[in-house]
């Protein structure tokens, strides 16, 4: 295997790896049995999330840009929405912030509302996983919108 060919695996374990990291946040505040801390769990697993998100907004989209702009890489549709979603948080970041502190504390709120609630370990759990649902919906679109040109960039490489 050619050094391309490593770098093009490598790659695609981290992105198989980031998905399974949020959806074990997503589960492990469920097998927690005292309320205060499955809540503070459950915050926190969130919060994780939305950093791994934020991260990749933030720090991995404007590197992956550079590189693909270095090597005038044709990028897809889905690539260039993804670099212009990036592009508009990087320019002003802190109305997303406050936006993502609000729904951390209303997914607190409810969590606890829920659990307070007679027979609502299926609500609990909906709610949490649902909650889970859409930082990792956008993370597996980064990553699939990050892999499609690198993985052309590698071919061309190689």
């Amino acid at each position: 295997m050619n050094i391309s060919g490593s770098a093009y695996w490598i790659f695609a374990a981290k992105c198989a790896a980031v998905p399974l990291l949020i959806v074990w946040l997503g589960v492990f505040p469920l097998q927690i049995k005292k309320r205060r801390t499955a809540v503070f769990a459950e915050i926190t697993a969130h919060a994780i999330a939305w950093s791994i998100v934020a991260f990749a907004a933030l720090s991995s989209i404007p590197n992956f840009k550079n590189v693909f702009a270095d090597f005038d890489v044709e990028l897809p549709a889905l690539s260039v929405a993804v670099i212009q979603a990036s592009d508009a948080i990087v320019g002003g970041w802190w109305p997303l912030f406050f936006l993502v502190t609000g729904v951390l504390v209303v997914d607190g709120v409810m969590f606890a509302v829920f659990w307070d609630q007679n027979n609502s370990r299926l609500l609990r759990t909906s709610w949490s996983l649902l909650m889970m649902a859409l930082p990792l919906v956008i993370v597996v679109v980064i990553e699939i919108a990050m892999l499609i040109p690198m993985s052309a960039l590698l071919e061309q490489l190689s």
